[in-house]
């Protein structure tokens, strides 16, 4: 069972039968009245199943209600609605135990009230165990860790600790992910049992918890991970962020997993490196990040090996994934053809995407990421392609009047979401051409490569290059690909490396 679900459905009721406490009598919608009054009369799964039910029926259509009040109380029951639709019957049968109770006590009182009896217990357990990391376990098998020994698991592993309030002091805690023993056996940790209810403990910072629990389901599942690495379509994994007064959106359409990191692929291709080895870059900013990445892994964990869907990571899975992605290049091949002085774009409901010579003008003339993928029928041809967002699709004939952009078909069965891509080096020699001359990428006599280029006359030093850059390069054919590709090969070797800077360069 997980806990973290249990916990914060508990929440959300709690949340429900205040809010309905206070506002029962300003209900004007009989519906919603209705909802919530056959919701806090909820006492076994059963009833939990048809309250689904009545709700199915009786939430509104859109733009119904009329009242602000009505409208926000739908809205809450949505979002209670939602959870209760992640969890395991086992899991809501253990929410609904805490229902009644929750109802019946003061939550404030009975939150300290278990904090003081956890740290008698920690008090007396430490004296018997000292300097062992102790972890307590309630009835319901809801884990934390408090004090020092909460923080010595955030100097372990890095994950976030959260604060209780007792009266004026603040106590450290952290809670325990149901599938943490593999690093708790490492630390030698000793999990004892406990009486008080560590599932109704109210943290000063609920985002503190959730962060916590959000980097251990992480964590374990990169453990069950097996050795290599997997890129993934996210299916739109979307971060909103506001940035001085203005709304960001940021996707991340794909994913790298691994044991020693976790990758996500901006949609301009570039990096966002999540967790690497112990190292997390999380803050309350990228809190959003961390939980939608958590809920992504925890996705997949829930369906690997599951009877109604193939597993996400195994080899059945990714070789079906590349024989997708050769079926849209072989149909972006043939219409090539017959249209040489075009874009062709493959295009869904959702996005476009077009490879070789065609992204890179694409992502020059629209300012997109070019991404690397593979393809096997081509010998293993590693190809650039660019990802086109639906919203720009409309706007393609306007920003690209002097080139025709032709829109193929895709074969029944094909899903170009299927296609994934790792960041591509070409985007470092998307900027303006850079002035330097007599460059060329060579084989150096030990067997590596290198690239030598003149600026303002002057020779610049032989600069060691990466072996795959350089077999890239020399595989292109003249034309605007090779140019980008060592455009990119000389930024990277003299300018990222800071053999030369900005300054260098003519105006």
């Amino acid at each position: 069972m997980d806990t973290y679900r249990i916990r914060k459905l508990k929440r959300e009721y709690v949340f429900l039968h205040d809010y309905y406490e206070q506002n029962r009598s300003l209900m004007k919608d009989q519906g919603v009245r209705c909802l919530f009054m056959s919701l806090m009369a909820v006492t076994t799964l059963d009833g939990m199943v048809r309250w689904r039910r009545g709700y199915d029926k009786a939430r509104p259509s859109k733009g119904m209600p009329g009242d602000s009040l009505s409208l926000d109380a739908y809205e809450l029951l949505a979002s209670f609605n939602r959870i209760l639709g992640k969890m395991y019957c086992e899991e809501v049968e253990a929410a609904i135990m805490g229902f009644n109770a929750i109802k019946s006590r003061d939550y404030a009182v009975g939150s300290k009230q278990d904090v003081l009896l956890l740290e008698r217990e920690l008090a007396h357990m430490q004296a018997i165990h000292p300097g062992r990391v102790l972890v307590f376990r309630d009835r319901n098998g809801e884990r934390m860790a408090i004090g020092r020994n909460a923080e010595r698991l955030f100097e372990t592993f890095g994950w976030q600790t959260a604060t209780i309030q007792v009266d004026d002091r603040l106590v450290t805690a952290m809670p325990i992910h149901p599938n943490d023993d593999i690093f708790l056996d490492g630390m030698r940790a000793i999990v004892c049992d406990t009486n008080a209810n560590i599932g109704d403990i109210v943290f000063v910072d609920d985002m503190e918890f959730e962060m916590s629990y959000a980097q251990q389901a992480i964590d374990c599942f990169r453990q069950g991970l097996k050795e290599g690495k997997y890129v993934l379509s996210t299916g739109g994994l979307v971060y909103h962020a506001v940035n001085e007064g203005v709304n960001e959106r940021v996707d991340f359409p794909f994913i790298l997993l691994s044991r020693e990191k976790i990758e996500l692929y901006r949609s301009d291709a570039s990096t966002y490196v999540l967790v690497e080895g112990r190292g997390w870059n999380v803050s309350r900013d990228n809190f959003v990040v961390v939980a939608d990445t958590a809920s992504f892994v925890n996705f997949l964990s829930d369906n690997q090996g599951g009877e109604d869907r193939e597993d996400l990571l195994s080899d059945e899975c990714r070789k079906e994934e590349q024989e997708k992605a050769d079926a849209v290049f072989r149909e972006y091949a043939e219409a090539k053809r017959d249209r040489p002085d075009e874009i062709v774009l493959m295009v869904n409901d959702r996005l476009a995407i077009t490879f070789g010579k065609d992204a890179v003008r694409l992502a020059k003339a629209l300012k997109l990421g070019l991404w690397f993928r593979t393809f096997n029928h081509k010998g293993c041809a590693v190809m650039p392609m660019v990802l086109i967002p639906f919203d720009m699709l409309e706007s393609l004939s306007g920003d690209l009047r002097r080139i025709d952009v032709f829109r193929a078909e895709e074969r029944v069965g094909v899903d170009n979401d299927m296609i994934t891509g790792v960041p591509s080096f070409l985007n470092d020699g998307l900027v303006a051409d850079l002035p330097f001359a007599n460059a060329a990428v060579f084989k150096m006599k030990d067997g590596g490569y290198g690239v030598r280029a003149r600026l303002e006359g002057m020779d610049l030093p032989v600069v060691r290059i990466d072996e795959d850059m350089a077999v890239f390069y020399l595989a292109q054919e003249e034309g605007i690909v090779k140019e980008t590709c060592l455009n990119a090969i000389l930024m990277r070797a003299y300018y990222r490396s800071k053999v030369i800077s900005r300054r260098s360069f003519s105006s």
